[in-house]
């Protein structure tokens, strides 16, 4: 089967359907800066993950290395008006693996959350659950 659909050509309500679904688990980081006004930087994204009864974003090493280390960090949840935010103390920052090379990786980390960001969380099964075998992380 060599056919070739290009996303062009995938009717609307299919994409519409697959980005709602995706922006159930997406989280975009923020930096806020209140003396900016309502603007906002992009730091970077992840996707919402457990291991068992723990939860966290799953990121990029790199991201994590932007990130506040103090305050708050804001969060872009999905298609909404208001705005989110998490304390940093409430957020484990586990930096997993990042290679020498960044073209060829790895470049992978991950932000645990406390119990305050349980709201991130508005569907269980919006939460990819993943398991742990001989170390690493499966799916």
């Amino acid at each position: 089967m060599d056919d070739i659909v290009l996303v062009k050509d995938l009717p609307h309500a299919l994409i519409e359907d697959v980005i709602k679904e995706l922006a159930c688990s997406t989280v975009g980081f923020l930096r806020i800066d209140q003396a900016r006004g309502p603007d906002a930087d992009l730091l970077g994204s992840g996707v919402l993950v457990s291991v068992g009864a723990q939860r966290a974003i799953l990121t990029a090493h790199h991201v994590l290395e932007v990130l506040p280390t103090s305050g708050r960090i804001g969060l872009l949840l999905g298609r909404t008006t208001q705005p989110h935010s998490i304390d940093t103390g409430g957020v484990s920052v586990l930096k997993i693996a990042r290679g020498t090379q960044d073209s060829v990786g790895p470049d992978i980390g991950a932000g645990a959350v406390g119990p305050e960001p349980r709201r991130l969380y508005r569907r269980e099964e919006e939460v990819l659950q993943l398991g742990v075998s001989s170390g690493y992380a499966t799916e």
